[in-house]
């Protein structure tokens, strides 16, 4: 399927069809182009058996994962659609996906304009004015969504779980029990831990999705604190990819003062926008701590100099962050373009050497670096994450830590081979590597200021030097 479609069925029939033809004809999709209906998704007649503790073995996310988790969200034109509990459960499916594809259309007041289409990046026509000029794509884009109300983000910042409906009490209790993993059939809580991490984490999710709405004027100071605040929130997020290609300034200014204390990998197009020199060096200065990946286009950015760009690489610590920069069209020099690729290179390969030394040492196996030797020797393919899973259950500690180190590597491609015993697993050697790290600090603050006591005057010397 080419998607899957998320709607509220109290929208009427005229206007779910043509927002989705809409979306089709923007994408330059053919009629017969299949989706998955969220409504077809499950047995309407038997929807209790759907549910399971596991969100991910539900067959909502079975369909959404089909599709490759491109979404298109509907939105009636009261934006009810983030009120209803079934499209929140729906959209938190997406809250797991490095990159979540999610389209939003409307077709608002009398229609006589169409269907309005909002859509997670260009599409393929916008692409290719973005080859032949530069910039071109970008404002194309922003034109055709020049329409697209502004009442959609005010209702998707408002989201609360909680306070969603249903038109079935026993499915609205089903999915709040989903939401805090309790067992089914118990009576939901009143309030609970997960309700406000699924509602917060969906408010950032939306905020990532449509923070191209950051630099329209007539936003107003309070949306755009709203919009700020709902991502700087979501104290879970690892990874965000923020889209502000042929902007001007002002959503890379915004983003700086709101990026997620706990990221590890962030994600800026920027391409052909009015970014600048004073940009770069918020941006370095706001970095989270855990930040490791910085992939940054900076593509046709013609007021960021060669001076900014050293002073950028001058900010970041390129020994612990890997920055990928796309510098193409910028103020910077042939050797500053080459530095950037070579440190890009660098990191990553050292970032294969390391993932290929733990599977190595997991699975008993010598790295072979000599091509003349490979040649010589007998090679068998096997499937790597099954073994490395196997491992997580070995006796030998050292085993099973290089085991998960491994599959930390791969990311969230190795989440669909794990069943409910080897996510357990990992989540045990996760709280077992924080606690040794956390040991290790706790261990050097001590014998620091052991140290500093030791090296401190005596009272009787200090009397003495006062004398």
């Amino acid at each position: 399927p080419e998607g899957f479609i998320s709607h509220w069925w109290g929208e009427p029939v005229v206007a779910f069809s043509e927002s989705w033809q809409a979306q089709m004809a923007t994408r330059r999709l053919a009629p017969e182009c299949p989706y998955w209906i969220s409504a077809f998704a499950i047995k309407q007649h038997s929807s209790q058996s759907e549910f399971t503790t596991d969100p991910k073995k539900s067959n909502m996310y079975k369909a959404l994962e089909a599709a490759k988790f491109k979404m298109l969200l509907i939105v009636d034109e009261s934006a009810v659609v983030f009120s209803r509990l079934w499209c929140d459960f729906e959209a938190s499916l997406l809250l797991d996906q490095p990159a979540a594809p999610l389209d939003f259309a409307i077709l608002a007041g009398s229609g006589a304009l169409g269907a309005q289409v909002l859509t997670h990046g260009l599409t393929q026509e916008e692409e290719g004015m973005e080859e032949k000029s530069p910039g071109a794509g970008s404002r194309a884009k922003a034109a055709r969504e020049s329409g697209f109300p502004l009442s959609v983000l005010q209702a998707a910042l408002a989201i609360n779980v909680v306070q969603a409906e249903a038109s079935v009490e026993v499915d609205r209790e089903r999915i709040l029990d989903c939401i805090t993993g309790r067992p089914l059939k118990a009576t939901p809580l009143p309030d609970h831990a997960g309700y406000e991490e699924t509602t917060q984490r969906l408010r950032a999710l939306f905020a990532a999705t449509l923070w191209q709405f950051s630099s329209l004027p007539d936003l107003g100071n309070t949306m755009r604190e709203q919009l700020s605040k709902s991502l700087r929130a979501d104290v879970t997020r690892k990874s965000l990819e923020i889209r502000l290609a042929g902007q001007d300034r002002s959503g890379l200014a915004l983003l700086v003062t709101s990026l997620p204390p706990n990221l590890k990998s962030l994600c800026l197009k920027l391409r052909a926008s009015g970014t600048r020199d004073e940009d770069l060096l918020a941006l370095a200065a706001s970095l989270p701590k855990k930040v490791s990946s910085l992939g940054i286009d900076l593509s046709h950015c013609a007021a960021v100099s060669d001076e900014g760009l050293k002073d950028f690489a001058k900010k970041v610590d390129f020994e612990k962050v890997s920055v990928d920069a796309l510098l193409l069209g910028t103020q910077a020099k042939k050797e500053t373009q080459d530095w950037y690729a070579a440190q890009a290179l660098k990191r990553q390969a050292d970032g294969n050497d390391g993932m290929r030394r733990e599977v190595a040492r997991a699975l008993g196996l010598n790295i072979c670096r000599a091509p003349q030797d490979c040649a010589r020797m007998k090679k068998k393919v096997v499937r790597a994450v099954p073994l490395l899973i196997q491992m997580l259950e070995d006796e030998e500690t050292a085993l099973r830590m290089h085991a998960f180190r491994a599959l930390e590597g791969f990311g969230d491609r190795v989440m669909k081979d794990l069943d409910e015993t080897g996510a357990a697993k990992i989540q045990e050697l996760k709280t077992e590597r924080d606690a040794r790290r956390a040991q290790k600090i706790a261990d050097a603050a001590e014998a620091k200021a052991k140290a500093t006591a030791k090296a401190a005057p005596s009272p009787e010397a200090k009397e003495d030097a006062d004398e």
